[in-house]
């Protein structure tokens, strides 16, 4: 199985890193038969990434009249609506261009969403912690692969291989005291048994025998062992 160098980078980008752009922007009512200071209206929008979105903008003003006209001291539970001072071509636009571009889209998807009809279909949730469930995963999964191919590289090495070779044998015939350190790997359900030249191999005890999961030097010690804690954590 071959791995795509760009993989992690592409799957799990931080929302900062995910770029979203407008295509096109539509307003839905006419804004010279509204009050622009008291009103909202309903907007849709077209982004690069392939999807649309209806979202609605009001003024703080109508925000106001409403909490009046249902006399309350708070608006809402309601509308999510996106507050701009005026209704005006120009500031629709900012304001649309702002929750695409800023956070990869991220408040842009949470009102389109929240406002889609008044009514979130709940099993969205359910798809979505499965479709992240899948994820997680493939990320295992193939973090896994690479941590066996770190391992076959090691074994290469004539002195590693040497190393380990003494590792186990010495591990197995219950001699602990010739150079050799073991130890629980913090945060993973592992240990590490290490020789004095700096082989280490890591494994988890069955009923019967040891089952080797990983090898490391002292110079990838690290992040073998950040690896080990996502794919066999404690």
């Amino acid at each position: 199985m071959t791995i795509p160098n760009n993989y992690y980078r592409k799957e799990f980008l931080t929302l900062k890193e995910i770029v979203m752009k407008v295509n096109n922007i539509r307003i839905l009512d006419d804004l010279e038969n509204i009050d622009i200071e008291n009103d909202n209206v309903d907007v849709f929008v077209e982004t690069d990434d392939g999807y649309n979105y209806t979202l609605s903008l009001a003024t703080p003003k109508h925000i106001e009249s409403l909490i009046k006209k249902e006399k309350k001291n708070y608006y809402g539970p309601g509308y999510p609506f996106i507050f701009v001072n005026k209704l005006t071509k120009e500031n629709i636009e900012q304001a649309v261009k702002a929750l695409v571009e800023e956070n990869g889209g991220y408040w842009l998807k949470v009102y389109h969403f929240g406002g889609c009809g008044g009514v979130i279909d709940e099993s969205m949730f359910e798809q979505l912690k499965a479709k992240q469930s899948e994820k997680r995963k493939e990320f295992v999964k193939l973090d896994a692969l690479d941590l066996i191919r770190e391992s076959k590289n090691m074994l290469k090495n004539e002195v590693n291989e040497r190393n380990l070779i003494h590792l186990v044998e010495h591990y197995r015939s219950g001699n602990i005291n010739s150079g050799l350190k073991l130890r629980i790997v913090p945060g993973t359900c592992l240990s590490e048994l290490r020789a004095k030249g700096g082989a280490r191999i890591y494994f988890q005890k069955k009923t019967d025998r040891i089952e080797v999961v990983a090898i490391s030097d002292k110079d990838n010690q690290t992040s073998v062992i950040n690896k080990l804690k996502l794919v066999y954590p404690k």
